[in-house]
Parts: C-alpha cells; sequence; structure tokens
C-alpha cells in the first residue's frame, strides 16, 4: 500500500501514514542542520547563552514534531487505541457503533456517547493522490467485524482518554528546559 503503513504484531496492527515518518525526519535533520550552522556564528562572535537558547527553541519545536508526527492507530484486541498529539483514546471495540471519513479529510470513531477524531488521518494534500484515510478506515472496520465475530470479551464499556506518553518528544523538553536554563546562567555570569 502506497503512503500507508500498517504493521502487524501478533494481534495488534499500526495504522500511521508513512509521508508523516519522512516529514518527521526530514524536520528533525532540517531543524538540527540549521542549528550546526547557526552555531558557528554564535560562537564566532561569542554569543555563549545564545548557542543554548537556540538549542532550547530547536529542542521544543522537535519535540512538538515528534508528538505530532508520531500519532497512529492501534488495533489491538478488543479495542482501538487513537493516539494523538496529546491523548491517547482507547476505545472498546464492542460500544464502536460506525468508523466514517469526512470528505474534508479526517476519520472519526463514533461511540453512542461521543466521537473521537483520528489526528493522525486528519485532512492531507497526499491523502487525494494515495487514499490512505479510507484505507485506515477500512482496516479499523475489518478489524471491528472481525472481532466481533470472534466475540472478544471487553472488559471496558466506555471510551478511557489518558495523557500520551511520547518519551521522544518528552526528553526533547528536558532537553530544552536545560538547555534554556544553560543559556540563562551563561547570560547572568
Amino acid at each position: 500500500m502506497q503512503g500507508f503503513k500498517g504493521s502487524s504484531k501478533s494481534s495488534r496492527r499500526i495504522l500511521r501514514r508513512r509521508s508523516w515518518v519522512v516529514m518527521n525526519w526530514l524536520a528533525i535533520v532540517t531543524l538540527w542542520g540549521m542549528y550546526s550552522l547557526a552555531l558557528s556564528v554564535f560562537l564566532d562572535g561569542e554569543n555563549y547563552s545564545d548557542v543554548f537558547f537556540l538549542a532550547a527553541a530547536i529542542a521544543a519545536v522537535t519535540a512538538l514534531v515528534r508528538r505530532i508526527c508520531s500519532c497512529r492507530v492501534v488495533l489491538r484486541a478488543g479495542e482501538i487505541a487513537v493516539e494523538n498529539p496529546v491523548f491517547t483514546f482507547r476505545v472498546p471495540s464492542g460500544i464502536v457503533q460506525s468508523v466514517e471519513t469526512s470528505p474534508s479529510g479526517g476519520v472519526t470513531i463514533q461511540t453512542p456517547c461521543e466521537s473521537v477524531e483520528v489526528f493522525a488521518f486528519g485532512g492531507s494534500l497526499v491523502d487525494y493522490i494515495f487514499g490512505t484515510r479510507e484505507k485506515a478506515a477500512s482496516a479499523m472496520r475489518e478489524r471491528l467485524r472481525s472481532g466481533r465475530k470472534r466475540g472478544s470479551g471487553e472488559q471496558m464499556s466506555t471510551t478511557t482518554r489518558h495523557v500520551r506518553h511520547c518519551w521522544s518528544a518528552d526528553i526533547l523538553l528536558i532537553l530544552a528546559a536545560a538547555c534554556a536554563s544553560a543559556g540563562a546562567v551563561v547570560k547572568l555570569g
């Protein structure tokens, strides 16, 4: 499937846009490449605090890029986990009423109480060429159909939401705070 990455590991399947993986690494290489160019300018001018402040800014932007580009949908036995930039939604398969796509782009999982928007397959120009949004929705529908046939025994009856852990972005935020602190110390000292 061009433009769509769906990997399987036993009873789980991960759905994400392949283009986001490429954008992620392209953005990271570009940001840190620009930093290395600016580094030589700052060091020549002996602006040591600016070296740390720029590193903090680049690390914070890289953390944002990591959070956005690592969004995905994980199909597990008995549930669909939607990993958006800030929150993860765990939706039990038994309460999913429908998986819909919108003409403007996007995938929505509809339950009796709420609808969960899937950020990983939001509107994209590339989607019109490769149809990744519809392929992802079809994969979710198929998993739901096969799970209901097998009669998987869900224990959750409602959608749960919790803050998403993204260790690569979290480490970068800690690095950004450390660099900003170091820049302040150098500037004051």
